[in-house]
This record gives C-alpha cells, structure tokens and sequence, in this order.
C-alpha cells in the first residue's frame, strides 16, 4: 500500500495535512465582519424606525383600552368616570407626558377607584388641547366640550415622518385612532 501523503518540499510537513484545513484564514474573518458590519449599517435605520413607531402605536393603544375602559366602567356602575393625565398615577393632574389614569367610582362610596394607570416613554412627545376626558352614566364624553385629541409622536421626530398617531374622542364617547394621511405625519 503507497502512503498518499507524500512530504512537501518546502516545508518538511505532509503536503496534503488535515493541519493545513482547519478553521478560516485571518482575511476571510475580516471579510466576513466588514460584510456583517455593512448589512448592520443599512439596517439599523430602519430598525430604530420601527421601535420608534411600535412604542407610539403601543401607548397609545394602551390609551385607547384605559378609554374605553373608563367608558365601560360609566356605563356599569351608571356614574361619571373619568380617563386624564396624571403626575402620581393615584389622582387627576399634571400633563400627559408624565402619565395617565382611568378612574371610577365603582362602589358607590364618593371615592374614584384606579381601574387603569400608564406612563409615556420619555422619548415621546404627548400633545393635547384638554388634561381630563369624562365619561357619563350613558358612555357620552361631557369634558371637554367639543372634540378631544390626543397626539403621540416620538420626541424629535422629523416633520413628515409618518410615526405620529392621533386619539380622537367623539361627543358619543367612542375612541378612534387616525395613522393615515397627514394626521400620521410628525409636526
């Protein structure tokens, strides 16, 4: 039997070692990062794009449940509750930004019970024309007078750029969300 492994002349060691076919070389490594960081810097734009719009669309459903929450609860217990923002999530006061709740009084007591509370990220921008939106016994919206909206939009985020949503609240007191046309458009 031949032994196939015959020495190579330069170097004293088998021509055809498995030594020599082991792992990567040292420029394909660095070939494969520069191709890795290449296809990460045109990527994440779109990916800080994406979490910017999904944390605007989750407070404001978020939002939009405490609303309709408050709204139910009204309805329910056939008393005035209320959705506003909130400073110390335990009472009405203070700016949007800082946070919300939804109250009710649900035993009767003269009391308002928290049903719901949230937060908005600090890299968000909350506007609005009114702090409080009630609800009466039947589900109507009482306060304000006159339309009800509440924007979210990331802080800093470039005019045009289709990242903003809109709450509008009717007189019926039903709640809807505007992200299309020029309401979804940063301003």
């Amino acid at each position: 039997m031949r032994n196939l492994c015959h020495q190579s002349r330069f170097s004293g060691l088998p021509a055809f070692s498995s030594v020599w076919q082991r792992g990567v070389t040292l420029l394909e490594l660095m070939v494969a990062v520069a191709i890795v960081g290449i296809t990460l810097s045109l990527a994440l734009p779109s990916f800080n794009d994406s979490i910017e719009r999904n944390r605007v669309v989750s407070t404001v459903n978020e939002m939009v449940g405490a609303m309709n929450l408050a709204r139910s609860e009204a309805i329910r217990t056939n008393r005035t509750a209320t959705f506003c923002a909130s400073l110390d999530q335990a009472t009405c006061g203070g700016t949007w930004s800082d946070g919300w709740i939804a109250i009710a009084d649900l035993d009767g007591d003269a009391v308002m019970d928290v049903l719901r509370t949230g937060t908005v990220s600090d890299k968000d921008e909350v506007t609005a024309a009114a702090t409080q939106i009630d609800f009466n016994q039947r589900g109507l919206k009482t306060v304000p007078v006159g339309a009800a909206t509440i924007a979210v939009q990331p802080a800093g985020c470039a005019v045009g750029k289709p990242h903003r949503r809109v709450v509008s609240v009717t007189a019926t007191g039903g709640a809807f969300v505007a992200n299309h046309g020029t309401d979804a458009n940063c301003i």
